[in-house]
């Protein structure tokens, strides 16, 4: 949210009407690994998402508790044992 947040902000800035920002938002389509929502049938949803930092896994922890209502497992791979 709050990157798209900025996005307008930088939108109005620049004076570029609103529905070419609108749809620039639209058109976006995320960035890979983070909260890619690889299956979703059934009640089970499996989410990937690249975070390799304690603030990046929390917010992403907290971003599934409060957008999915049944029971959440993580499955958490460390690559560095510095960072975990």
């Amino acid at each position: 949210v709050l990157n798209t947040l900025a996005a307008v902000a930088v939108g109005m800035e620049l004076e570029l009407p609103f529905n070419v920002v609108a749809e620039g938002l639209n058109e976006f389509g995320g960035v890979q690994r983070r909260f890619q929502v690889k299956y979703d049938r059934n009640d089970i949803m499996v989410v990937d998402d690249y975070g390799h930092h304690p603030v990046e896994i929390k917010a992403t922890l907290s971003a599934a508790c409060s957008g999915w209502e049944k029971r959440v497992v993580a499955v958490f791979q460390p690559h560095r044992y510095s960072r975990t």
